[in-house]
């Protein structure tokens, strides 16, 4: 069953809450009178003006049901809604990184040239506190755990960019230098391949399956 189909049979069923506690109180009363006189030879008599006020008070007590049930299943919808469009924003965010990582293995690959830019910073803390515990019966913790790991990878090459820099402008022509300079070059591209893109990756899966 799609999301559509599951939201109607809820919303049909929530309509139908203040229908079914109309008819099992006046149910109950009408038992009530039954067993009155059935059991005790009670016979209670009930003018118009009396079934009347009865019968709207069970109408407004039916209907006030409706009112609760069908705006509480609004807020859940929209709820929900918030909580699929916060997932498309950080699906962007991560093709967006994914692209820029690619770009910086391309960049450091080549001897002596750097970024111009730096990688594009995920702002962890909308996602930890704007995402649910819970969305469509899947749990979050796992994709902010990932969020988490992508936010620390990115600054540790943000530093390592920093100091290879440095290191280069002041000492580039040491051959120690160049050496340790190299080597960190190597190791930022190490990070994106091994570490960073595969976690973008099964991030964006993460969210796919949420958006399903």
């Amino acid at each position: 069953m799609n999301k559509n189909k599951s939201v109607l049979v809820k919303s049909i069923f929530q309509a139908g809450i203040g229908l079914v506690m109309f008819v099992i109180i006046l149910s109950f009363l009408w038992l009530m009178v039954f067993l009155l006189k059935e059991i005790f030879n009670i016979t209670l008599l009930i003018n118009s003006e009396a079934l009347g006020l009865v019968l709207a008070i069970l109408a407004t007590i039916g209907t006030a049901m409706y009112i609760y049930n069908s705006n509480k299943l609004e807020k859940e919808n929209e709820d929900i809604k918030k909580q699929l469009d916060l997932l498309k924003v950080l699906s962007e965010e991560l093709n967006f990184l994914e692209k820029n990582l690619k770009s910086y293995k391309e960049t450091f690959s080549k001897k002596s040239h750097y970024p111009f830019y730096e990688l594009w910073n995920i702002d962890v803390s909308i996602y930890f506190n704007g995402l649910s515990h819970k969305i469509n019966n899947q749990e979050t913790i796992k994709l902010k755990k990932n969020l988490m790991i992508i936010k620390d990878k990115l600054l540790i090459i943000n530093n390592m960019k920093f100091e290879s820099k440095k290191d280069e402008e002041e000492r580039g022509k040491e051959k120690l230098i160049q050496v340790k300079i190299e080597s960190i070059r190597e190791g930022i591209i190490k990070i994106i391949d091994d570490e960073i893109l595969p976690i973008v990756k099964k991030s964006k899966k993460l969210i796919n399956n949420f958006l399903k």
